[in-house]
């Protein structure tokens, strides 16, 4: 990238590298959010993978219950949720797992990334709980690998589960990780 004088002069007054401000991360211009959710669905007695509807760049796409990481790009997890609704009178809860396979379909025996579990207060029809966690560290997913997001709990439906992120270009920097 050629820089002007006046960008040099800056760059020495402040003693600062603004090189290295200007290439910090992603360029937001190419990065495209991206959710895998699904709702209203009822929980399994055995664990089982979750049809999933993939949202890139808010554009509904596939439903699967494994989605691949899209050819040249680095998907970047920030967070999830996993909301219950009481839709009966009973006891509800259930446990999300995010689960990838770095060569093929994310299936139950592929290896949990993420845990995270939610229940209703009691088992009032109507009555709600969720979780949401926040990555401290994004998981930065690229290559052949597919993900998906197991389950188990009582059986019952009006559960929500959604996570998020955005895709950005692969760049020689992340296989050096």
């Amino acid at each position: 990238m050629k820089r002007s004088p006046l960008w040099l002069l800056l760059s020495l007054l402040l003693g600062l590298s603004v090189y290295g401000f200007v290439n910090m991360g992603p360029n937001v211009s190419q990065t495209t959010t991206v959710t895998l959710a699904a709702t209203g669905f009822t929980a399994a007695g055995a664990e089982a993978m979750i049809n999933l509807t993939m949202v890139r760049g808010f554009v509904p796409g596939a439903t699967g219950t494994s989605h691949a990481v899209t050819a040249n790009s680095v998907l970047v997890l920030q967070g999830m949720c996993i909301n219950t609704s009481n839709t009966a009178s009973q006891t509800q809860g259930i446990v999300a797992r995010v689960r990838i396979n770095p060569n093929g379909a994310a299936v139950v025996g592929s290896p949990p990334l993420v845990s995270i579990a939610a229940g209703s207060p009691g088992s009032n029809q109507g009555s709600a709980g969720g979780t949401c966690i926040n990555f401290g560290t994004a998981i930065d997913l690229w290559g052949t690998a597919q993900i998906g997001i197991s389950q188990f709990g009582t059986a019952t439906a009006g559960n929500d589960v959604t996570l998020w992120g955005y895709e950005r270009p692969l760049v020689a920097a992340d296989l050096a990780k």
